[in-house]
């Protein structure tokens, strides 16, 4: 009898020898922080592991579904110490919820996304020097060194005065974008603003100074708006992307369409800031809208202007064959070409989730498919007349950039395919014999080790 049972012991632990020889598996502490390692740092935060005085880190392993453990690194009489703490799924979970409820307490910061501090602050600190940076001394008549010094200082202050700001606070992709976006925005709301409420004469020191006044107050306004907005409502990357795209899109859409209506009459010229005005503001509103219905990914946006663009040049070419003599027929064939290049840029991405560098290649390819349709042109147009160069350069340079981006998109699309997983049911089992041993053979064991596993995953 004790030589059968013994046999059917070898035969189980022959046929589960994968379960003998487990590999341990190391995996998140925390999965939504993608922590792996709780080091000596985060411990002097939360203070997780204090029986262990001089604690170095820890880390978790899996060897099966339901068992865990911790291996704790610290320092004993100048001896490096590891020790393991086994955990079943309840153990974890609660081990788990204790860190969150000392991060809550201690230190919130931790689970801030900072994922955008960068982009962020390397766009204050273009704002600053492209714009900041010299308004002030323009205001005071600032001269000599005077004047360099003081735009040297803002635009250092430009990294410097945000840097502070948000060295402990959420700062996501989504909202980096939206508040710089809106920051270069604002620079063009504000002369639209000054236009609208006719303050003066372009020429009048006074008057460009109170437009200066207005384009930075606007700026720095619209550049906060955009951070509280995306924080506040959870804005993503593709979804800021957008908004400030369509912002753009919207303003010039309008303004063009409001000078075929209204023409260029200089007295009229509120009629047509003040549409482009409210379509930049519509245009967000509509970029918003677009990106919740379709969940625009991070490239999304730039994939759809780079077909505009493709549009706005072919339409630049149609119209140098044409040489329509009414700029309003000129000026409605380039917005109806790139309004048809947008559309057929938003149906190319249906289906795909671009990421910003796939869309930056893309980008890149219309680029350089334009430079080299442009080069042809300049090697064949060498003795044309100026007439036949000019069409020749025209249709080269938007045939290139078209190829260009067709030639790109396609060859890195099928890498950005959305795939749908199909929901299945899968029954898991194992059998442990180590647990056969260790619960019947050593009662005092210490941690329970199962003798089978059965789980099934929806």
């Amino acid at each position: 009898m004790k030589t059968i049972t013994l046999t059917i012991l070898f035969l189980i632990c022959l046929f589960s020898s994968s379960n003998l020889f487990s590999q341990e598996i190391q995996v998140a502490i925390l999965p939504e922080n993608d922590l792996m390692k709780f080091d000596k740092e985060l411990e002097k935060k939360l203070g997780i592991f204090s029986e262990y005085p001089d604690f170095v880190e820890a880390q978790l392993f899996k060897t099966n579904d339901s068992a865990f453990f911790l291996e704790i690194s610290y320092i004993q009489k100048g001896n490096l110490i590891r020790t393991k703490k086994m955990l079943n799924q309840i153990e974890l979970q609660e081990f788990r919820n204790k860190i969150l409820s000392e991060i809550k307490t201690k230190a919130p910061q931790i689970n801030y996304d900072q994922s955008g501090r960068s982009k962020f602050l390397a766009g204050t600190t273009f704002l600053s020097l492209g714009y900041y940076g010299w308004s002030l001394p323009y205001l005071i008549d600032a001269k000599g060194g005077v004047a360099v010094g003081l735009y040297l200082i803002t635009s250092g202050a430009g990294f410097f005065i945000p840097y502070l700001a948000t060295k402990e606070t959420q700062l996501t992709s989504g909202m980096a974008n939206l508040s710089i976006g809106g920051g270069t925005l604002g620079l063009a709301h504000g002369f639209l603003l000054w236009d609208i409420f006719d303050i003066g004469d372009y020429m009048h020191s006074v008057n460009l100074k109170t437009l200066n006044i207005m384009m930075t107050a606007t700026s720095i306004a619209e550049l906060l708006t955009g951070y509280h907005y995306a924080k506040n409502n959870m804005v993503s990357e593709g979804r800021a992307n957008s908004m400030v795209f369509s912002s753009y899109i919207g303003g010039i859409y309008s303004g063009c369409l409001a000078y075929i209506i209204v023409g260029d009459d200089p007295a009229k010229s509120m009629y047509i800031t003040l549409p482009m005005l409210a379509g930049s503001i519509g245009g967000a509103v509509f970029g918003n809208y677009v990106a919740n219905q379709q969940n625009m990914a991070p490239g999304d946006p730039l994939v759809v202007m780079n077909a505009g663009v493709v549009g706005l040049l072919l339409g630049s070419t149609i119209m140098n064959y044409v040489k329509p003599t009414n700029d309003n027929i000129a000026i409605g064939t380039l917005v109806a070409s790139s309004a048809l290049g947008l559309y057929v840029g938003n149906s190319l991405i249906k289906g795909y989730d671009f990421s910003n560098s796939t869309a930056s290649y893309i980008s890149l390819g219309t680029l350089g498919g334009g430079l080299i349709g442009g080069g042809l042109a300049a090697i064949i147009v060498d003795k044309m007349d100026y007439r036949s160069a000019e069409k020749v350069a025209y249709t080269l340079v938007s045939l290139g950039a078209a190829l260009g981006y067709g030639l790109t998109y396609n060859s890195l699309k099928d890498k950005e395919k959305i795939t749908n997983k199909e929901k299945t049911s899968q029954l898991d089992w194992n059998i442990n014999p180590v647990g056969f041993f260790a619960n019947n053979f050593n009662k005092n064991y210490g941690q329970s080790i199962p003798f089978f596993n059965l789980s099934i995953k929806f």
